[in-house]
C-alpha cells in the first residue's frame, strides 16, 4: 500500500510540475478537453448532471440545451482540476493577474468589527481558486471539509494549505469553527452538499446545512455570500464576487431565525448558480435525500 501511495504522489507531483511549467492556456484547455472526455465516458455522472439541470434551472429547456450546459460544466470541472494541479506554481503575482475581486470592502469591514466572518459559497467556477486567491492575498481564511482518507486526499489538503488556507474537518469542526470566528478569521463553508434544514434551492426542496445561520446568530458574525466565476472573455480569468452581508435574523424564536437565515443562504446560492449554470458542479446527487425528488428522476 505504501509503495502504491508513493507512486501516486510521485505521479501527481510530476503532473503538477508539468501543469505549472506549461503555458497556462495549454494547461487549462488540456483540462477542459479532459472534462469533455469524462462527459462522454462517465455515463452515470452525465445522467445525474443532466437530470439535476433539467429539474432546476432547465425546466423549460430542450434536451439539446440541457446537454450543452452539462457538457460545459464537465469542461469547467476539467479546467478546475488542471488549475488545481498547478497550485504549487501559484504566487501573489500570478494570482493578481488571474483574479479580479469585486466587493473586497465587505470582507475588510467585517473584519474591522472583530467578530470574524462567514464566507458562504458553492461548487461554482473554480471554487479551489477562490480559497487559494484569498489565502495568497493574506486573508485569514479557514475552510471546513470532510476528512478523506488516503494519499490522494492528503495531497489535496497539502495543495490547499500551501496557498495560506487552513483546513478544519467535520466531526471536529464546531469548536474549531467557533474559535476561528472568535479569533476574527474568515470561515469558508461550501453549503451546496450535505443535509440539514429543508429549504428551497433552485426551486426544489433541498436539505441545506444550518451551520452558517447558527454560527452567525450565536456569535454575531456576518455571512458574506462569496462566489467565483470564470471571466466572460476567457476561462483563464476569474472573478471573485463578495456580496453584501445577509440580514441574519435575531429574535426570541431561535428556531425560526435559523430557518429564515438558512433560506436566505440558499437564495444566494440559487441566484449565482442560475446565472452561471455552465460553471456549476452538477455531477453530485444533490437531492438524493428527498424521496419525492428522487422519484421524479
Amino acid at each position: 500500500m505504501k509503495k502504491a501511495e508513493s507512486i501516486l504522489r510521485t505521479l501527481i507531483t510530476a503532473i503538477s510540475r508539468l501543469a505549472g511549467w506549461l503555458p497556462r492556456t495549454v494547461t487549462v484547455e488540456t483540462g477542459a478537453a479532459l472534462g469533455i472526455f469524462l462527459y462522454h465516458t462517465l455515463s452515470k455522472r452525465r445522467r445525474i448532471a443532466e437530470r439535476n439541470i433539467k429539474c432546476t434551472v432547465g425546466t423549460n429547456w430542450n434536451r439539446s440545451l440541457v446537454r450543452q450546459v452539462a457538457r460545459s460544466a464537465f469542461g469547467n470541472l476539467g479546467r478546475t482540476l488542471a488549475e488545481f494541479l498547478a497550485f504549487p506554481s501559484l504566487n501573489t503575482e500570478i494570482g493578481n493577474q488571474l483574479v479580479t475581486i469585486q466587493g473586497r470592502e465587505h470582507f475588510d469591514r467585517a473584519l474591522e468589527q472583530g467578530k470574524g466572518a462567514i464566507l458562504l459559497t458553492a461548487h461554482l467556477g473554480n471554487w479551489e481558486m477562490l480559497g487559494a486567491s484569498l489565502g495568497i492575498l493574506g486573508y485569514p481564511l479557514v475552510g471546513i471539509n470532510k476528512r478523506q482518507k488516503g494519499e490522494f486526499a492528503e495531497i489535496i489538503n497539502e495543495y490547499r494549505e500551501m496557498t495560506g488556507l487552513t483546513m478544519i474537518y467535520k466531526g471536529l469542526s464546531i469548536r474549531a469553527a467557533i474559535r476561528c470566528l472568535k479569533d476574527n478569521n474568515i470561515l469558508g463553508i461550501l453549503t451546496d452538499q450535505g443535509g440539514g434544514q429543508v429549504v428551497d434551492l433552485l426551486g426544489r426542496k433541498t436539505p441545506f446545512p444550518q451551520g452558517a445561520a447558527r454560527f452567525a446568530r450565536k456569535l454575531g458574525c456576518p455571512i458574506l455570500p462569496t462566489f467565483i466565476r470564470r471571466g466572460p472573455d476567457t476561462p483563464l480569468q476569474h472573478i471573485i464576487e463578495i456580496c453584501p452581508p445577509l440580514v441574519v435574523q435575531r429574535t426570541k424564536n431561535s428556531d425560526d431565525d435559523i430557518v429564515i437565515t438558512t433560506q436566505l443562504c440558499a437564495d444566494a446560492l440559487s441566484k449565482q448558480i442560475s446565472a452561471y449554470p455552465d460553471q456549476y458542479f452538477w455531477l453530485h446527487r444533490i437531492w438524493k435525500d428527498l424521496v419525492t425528488v428522487r422519484k421524479r428522476y
